[in-house]
């Protein structure tokens, strides 16, 4: 113990370096952080069963039951097989049973547990890399309490008895039950009584928390989620739909949490584009391209890196449905889920073992800096140029952090004067390049795919 550093300093590092250091550090080969929790798994949303072996998925989907058999070809084989043809998947796939859609639009299940046994053993077989596949509950909020007309106790119970059914049906599927309530005392309850009918929580691989969607990023479920992870320790939670960028901190006390986050924020950003060139929401491609070749020159750095990415990875018929944003998304969201994983395991290391370990994050966006350590008040930017003729210039300037693109070249031309016709501007963000007026975006994720 006495070799090891006290202090490690980390300069320089991107998010995804930090995530990776994150993620390896935070699995404690040394057996000294045992009270911290894994960094939980993000399994995104699909919207479609093709997203599973196509090969662009980088990692665990969902895919709900009801949308594989709404999209599944009626007349499978004739002359080639259709897109959505069930296959052999490349990644783990969570099986969703689409307990929230059906109980919100019809009031009750009208897919048989019959029904849904056979579908799922199906799916399962076809996939190949199914993980888990969930039962049919019953949610506990007051608006599904009121479309059934049912108790909280009668949901819990009927979710229940779908586990039982369903073990015992198809023993060989790896079923995931749900915890079903609203308050912590529901969910205790609910624990209890799967108890009593015979179902050991703790020895499943995974219980999905039910009832928590719509209550993602407030504090009553950071309160809830963490009230469960201290009174019914052992039990391996997912929750349904709890956006990592809602609380991070309930992410943490869940094994693994699911979203469809992705396609929401691609929606804002295309519409945030379309309107910073005057056009409509709605607006096409190439609406959206001959606007932004006229107002290239006036149009926000920001939107034109995002357009400049859209155009060069072919995503022109939407991000909202883009499998290749909702991977980009992914990184991002797991880099935000690692890096509050490795403050809270720092913060763990630091309480059991004063003075022993302390992690720190040089020239990392504020938001992911770890709260230990103060946020600096400026960060420094690298300026590549170069001058037709008289070679090249660099040099390094401090700004305030979180400065816009405009303010960072200001602070840069009052060192240099004026700005040649090519330059590289690095920022935490990532690069931004001019040649002969033309301004370019890239991301570092996205500069580090492309080496």
């Amino acid at each position: 113990m006495g070799s090891m550093a006290q202090r490690i300093v980390v300069p320089g590092f991107d998010e995804q370096d930090a995530a990776a250091l994150a993620l390896l550090w935070y699995c404690d080969p040394w057996g000294q952080i045992q009270a911290a929790s894994p960094v939980p798994w993000l399994w995104v949303v699909a919207p479609e069963p093709y997203w599973s072996w196509e090969g662009v998925a980088r990692g665990p989907l969902l895919l709900e039951v009801g949308r594989v058999l709404d999209r599944e070809p009626k007349k499978a084989g004739v002359r080639k097989p259709y897109r959505n043809e069930l296959r052999a998947a490349t990644v783990p796939v969570l099986l969703d049973s689409g307990a929230f859609s059906m109980i919100s639009k019809h009031g009750r299940w009208i897919r048989t547990p019959e029904e849904h046994v056979a579908a799922a053993r199906r799916i399962c077989a076809a996939l190949g890399t199914v993980q888990h596949v969930a039962t049919q509950d019953w949610m506990c909020e007051a608006d599904m309490l009121r479309l059934t007309g049912l108790s909280v106790i009668e949901h819990q119970l009927r979710t229940i008895r779908s586990m039982l059914f369903c073990r015992d049906a198809a023993p060989e599927l790896p079923w995931m039950p749900a915890l079903q309530g609203f308050t912590v005392d529901d969910y205790l309850r609910c624990a209890d009584l799967y108890a009593a009918h015979g179902v050991d929580l703790t020895a499943l691989p995974l219980v999905g928390l039910g009832s928590v969607c719509r209550r993602s990023g407030t504090r009553e479920l950071e309160y809830v989620i963490g009230e469960l992870a201290r009174r019914l320790p052992g039990i391996p939670f997912h929750g349904y739909g709890v956006k990592s960028d809602g609380t991070l901190l309930s992410c943490l006390d869940l094994r693994s949490v699911d979203s469809d986050a992705w396609s929401i924020r691609g929606r804002g950003m295309e519409a945030e584009l379309r309107q910073a060139v005057g056009l409509r929401a709605v607006a096409r491609w190439p609406a959206l391209a001959a606007a932004m070749e006229a107002r290239a020159d006036t149009v926000d750095l920001g939107y034109l890196g995002l357009f400049e990415w859209m155009r060069e990875a072919d995503q022109r018929g939407g991000l909202q449905n883009s499998q290749v944003w909702a991977e980009v998304w992914r990184a991002r969201q797991q880099c935000r889920i690692a890096l509050a994983a490795m403050q809270r395991a720092a913060q763990v290391a630091e309480a059991v073992m004063p003075g022993q370990l302390r992690l720190v994050l040089s020239q990392v966006p504020a938001t992911y800096t770890p709260q230990a350590e103060p946020v600096p008040a400026t960060m420094a930017v690298d300026f590549f140029a170069s001058l037709d003729g008289w070679g090249d210039i660099h040099l390094t300037v401090e700004v305030r952090r979180g400065a816009m693109p405009e303010e960072i070249l200001a602070a840069v031309e009052l060192v240099a004067g004026e700005l040649p016709v090519c330059y590289e501007l690095q920022t935490d963000l990532g690069v931004y390049v001019q040649v002969d007026d033309v301004v370019s975006f890239k991301a570092w994720d996205e500069l580090e795919v492309a080496a």
